[in-house]
C-alpha cells in the first residue's frame, strides 16, 4: 500500500522536476577584474563584481553590475549579439585597444541567454572607444530622445540605439572618422510586436493563473502528496 502511495508521488515529482530545475538557474555570475575596467559611464576598480541578468524585453536587456566589496551598484543595457566569438570562461568580453593595458568592457557571457551580450556605452564614450579601437560600438544619446543623461530601467527599454563604426574619411580631410546608423530597428520592433501578443494571451487566462514557477511547483508537490494519501486510504479500505 505504502508502495502505491511512493509510486504515485514519485510519478508527479517526475513530471513536474523540470520546473524545479528551471527555477534553480542562477541568472548571475561573479567575475575578478586585476585591473581598472571601462565600463558604460564609469570605471570599476580591481575586485570581484557580480552581474545579474536584471531586464530583458524586446531585443534588449538591462544587466545589473554590483560590487563584492561594496554596496555600489551599475544598470548596463545591452543588446544580444552572436557575433561577439568570445571564450565563454572569462565570462566577459573585452574591447582590443591599442593601448593592450587598457580595459573596457565589451559584453557579457549571459549564463542563461541564447546569446551573448554586448554593452551599450553613451555617444561620446562610444565614439572614443570606436576611435582607440576600430571596433564596432554600440550607443545611445539621451538628448535624441529626450531622455535625462542618467537613464533609467525604463528609460533603458525605449532609447534608440545606435551603431558607432569606424569609417575612414576620403578627400582633403583624410583620417578615421566615426559612422552611426540606427541598429535593428526592424528587429525591436518585431520582437516587440511578438511580446505584444504575448501578453494578449496572458490577459485571456483566469485572473488566478500565475506564471510563478516556484508556486506552480509548491502545488504540484502537494498535489502529488494529496493523491498519495487518497490512494494509501483506497488501498486500505
Amino acid at each position: 500500500m505504502m508502495f502505491r502511495a511512493c509510486a504515485t508521488s514519485a510519478l508527479f515529482l517526475s513530471l513536474f522536476a523540470p520546473l524545479a530545475s528551471y527555477a534553480a538557474i542562477d541568472n548571475t555570475q561573479n567575475i575578478a577584474i586585476d585591473s581598472a575596467l571601462q565600463i558604460p559611464g564609469t570605471i570599476l576598480n580591481s575586485g570581484t563584481y557580480k552581474l545579474a541578468l536584471e531586464s530583458w524585453t524586446a531585443g534588449r536587456a538591462v544587466v545589473r553590475i554590483s560590487s563584492a566589496n561594496t554596496e555600489k551598484q551599475y544598470l548596463l543595457l545591452a543588446v544580444p549579439n552572436r557575433k561577439l566569438g568570445v571564450d565563454a570562461s572569462k565570462g566577459i568580453v573585452l574591447f582590443t585597444p591599442a593601448d593592450g593595458r587598457k580595459q573596457i568592457l565589451r559584453g557579457w557571457v549571459c549564463p542563461v541567454c541564447s546569446k551573448e551580450l554586448e554593452f551599450v556605452y553613451l555617444k561620446a564614450e562610444a565614439a572614443n572607444i570606436t576611435d582607440e579601437t576600430g571596433q564596432p560600438v554600440f550607443a545611445v544619446d539621451p538628448a535624441y530622445d529626450k531622455l535625462p543623461h542618467a537613464l533609467s530601467v525604463s528609460d533603458m527599454k525605449v532609447a534608440t540605439i545606435w551603431s558607432f563604426s569606424p569609417q575612414r574619411i576620403v578627400g582633403a580631410n583624410r583620417g578615421v572618422g566615426v559612422k552611426a546608423v540606427k541598429y535593428l530597428k526592424a528587429n525591436e520592433e518585431k520582437a516587440a510586436a511578438s511580446q505584444k501578443t504575448a501578453e494578449a494571451r496572458l490577459k485571456h487566462l483566469p485572473k488566478t493563473a500565475t506564471n510563478t514557477w516556484s508556486l506552480a511547483l509548491w502545488g504540484a508537490v502537494l498535489l502529488a502528496a494529496g493523491l498519495a494519501l487518497r490512494v494509501n486510504r483506497l488501498s486500505r479500505s
